[in-house]
């Protein structure tokens, strides 16, 4: 078993150059375009929280998270344990 790696390696590499491999066609060699990749980033649309501060981006977290574990505590298929936990921190 050591040794058929050594044995069929020459074999695997002669064939692979008599199909021809590695130069590839000269249709495949064209210059890749620049237009297909957008660098930009979109700017945050805060419109309506522009006037928030930063505690108030905390506190909207924490309503979010609220919200998310009160969810998974009435999803019927969430069956991770955490349901335990969760139904403890809110009592």
């Amino acid at each position: 078993m050591l040794v058929l790696p050594l044995l069929t390696l020459p074999f695997v590499t002669l064939a692979f150059w008599a199909m021809g491999g590695g130069k590839g066609n000269a249709q495949n060699n064209k210059p890749i375009s620049k237009a297909g990749l957008n660098l930009q980033l979109p700017d945050p649309n805060l419109a309506d929280e522009s006037k928030q501060d930063k505690l108030s981006f905390y506190n909207k977290a924490q309503e979010d998270s609220l919200k998310l574990r009160q969810e998974m505590l009435n999803d019927p298929y969430y069956k991770n344990g955490l349901d335990t936990i969760v139904a403890k921190c809110i009592k």
